[in-house]
């Protein structure tokens, strides 16, 4: 159905007022991996958090671009782990539970759920990034709870 070994360019940008500069370059990864880091709204650099502001298709790249997030920046180092998602409360930061999986279409669906259940519990997704310094993706999540009417 799907087909993704051909091999894709990926920029990030920054935007930083009138102007924009690459920041980071990827000459081959798979349109899932692209997609994937599309739908991420953090991406981590070298220990600087940029907010994804939008992405588009140029003539031969996909290019994201980023502006620096007023987030606090995170501590710069690298993760020996496989690849994955960390799922943390998004309020202490704390790690709930890790999702490993080398498929990275299997990754994107983990990274679109709006709510996902961990030991019987129920989480909603607040958002997503991508930790380029660590090589993981991360979702941050909340407890659901029902409103009743």
């Amino acid at each position: 159905m799907f087909k993704t070994n051909n091999l894709f360019v990926l920029e990030y940008r920054l935007l930083d007022g009138d102007f924009t500069r690459p920041i980071y370059h990827f000459p081959f990864l798979s349109k899932v991996q692209i997609f994937t880091r599309r739908h991420c709204d953090y991406f981590i650099l070298n220990g600087f958090v940029y907010e994804n502001k939008g992405s588009y298709h140029e003539d031969d790249r996909y290019v994201i671009e980023v502006i620096e997030s007023e987030l606090e920046n995170t501590p710069y180092y690298h993760l020996k782990r496989p690849l994955g998602i960390e799922i943390r409360d998004v309020h202490s930061f704390d790690e709930i539970h890790f999702y490993e999986s080398g498929d990275e279409l299997d990754l994107f669906s983990w990274l679109q759920s709006t709510y996902i259940t961990i030991n019987g519990k129920v989480y909603e997704q607040t958002s997503n990034e991508v930790d380029q310094d660590r090589d993981t993706y991360v979702m941050y999540v909340k407890p659901f709870i029902e409103e009743v009417e």
